[in-house]
């Protein structure tokens, strides 16, 4: 066993020690900048994932639709196909603590349902104002016969938002005709669609009516609920810009903070 003996005397040496702990070192630090490289890359391919889907999401921030077209069905809140993704809520882990980009996202969609909710409203006053005034039903498919369509509504609400943007009520100057299907039934139209079904006298009062509604729009109550809406219009339109400024906020950085679940899986 003089070999080992030897060998302990040499292992000894202050110089052999000093020496042999520098190699551990170094082994050591190799090994943990290996292991920061590794999750650097890690990150970074992580990162490149979620810049990905962020670009995406600004494809997908819905647009503003007309503030003159009505909404006639009830609406909904708006959705982006990305929130259905599996990294959509990972994003959440990597937003800095600054950046308040969800509470942005979730308010910006309950304006915009606002925003429709508002429309749908004011189509809705008008169409029941015109069965009071017209004693017609609704018939939003014109072809399918008696009562008045929602294109009579339409021009009421477009009209309405003419006036407010200041520009010219055109609906008035359309030329209009009465066509006569039968003994008891008649048509109102104009050059483009069809307004009202009915008998000859409901076919009269309906001409009367749209021409009164029309010509004293100016001066109705339509125009302060119709600058409302314009207004909240305004507003979303600036919701919609801050929004986009956020997003392209995260997409700037170079790689995201935070930790998640995909991240750890693949550093083990």
């Amino acid at each position: 066993m003089g070999w080992l003996n030897s060998l302990r005397e040499i292992l000894g040496f202050p110089l052999i020690v000093s020496l042999l702990t520098v190699i551990a070192t170094l082994y050591v630090s190799y090994k943990l900048a290996m292991r920061r490289e590794r999750t650097l890359k890690i990150v970074e391919r992580h990162s490149d994932d979620l810049r990905a889907l962020a670009k995406r999401w600004i494809k997908e921030v819905p647009t503003l639709s007309f503030v003159g077209a009505p909404v006639e069905s009830r609406p909904t809140i708006p959705e982006a196909p990305l929130e259905h993704e599996y990294l959509f809520e990972d994003l959440k882990n990597h937003i800095p603590a600054d950046m308040n980009l969800f509470e942005v996202w979730e308010k910006f969609k309950e304006d915009y349902l606002q925003f429709d909710e508002n429309r749908f409203s004011f189509f809705q006053k008008i169409l029941k104002d015109m069965e009071k005034r017209l004693e017609l039903p609704y018939n939003p498919n014109f072809q399918k016969g008696h009562g008045f369509s929602g294109h009579f509504v339409e021009e009421i609400y477009r009209d309405a938002f003419r006036i407010v943007r200041n520009l010219r009520p055109d609906n008035l100057s359309l030329q209009t005709r009465i066509d006569k299907k039968s003994p008891d039934k008649y048509e109102f139209w104009t050059p483009s669609y069809g307004l009202v079904q009915g008998s000859e006298k409901e076919i009269k009062k309906a001409e009367r009516v749209r021409k009164e509604v029309l010509s004293k729009l100016s001066s109705s109550g339509y125009i302060g609920q119709a600058k409302q809406i314009l207004q909240r219009y305004e507003d979303l339109a600036k919701s919609r810009e801050t929004l986009l400024r956020q997003i392209n906020n995260f997409i700037s950085i170079p790689i995201f903070p935070g930790k998640c679940k995909y991240i750890k899986w693949a550093t083990g």
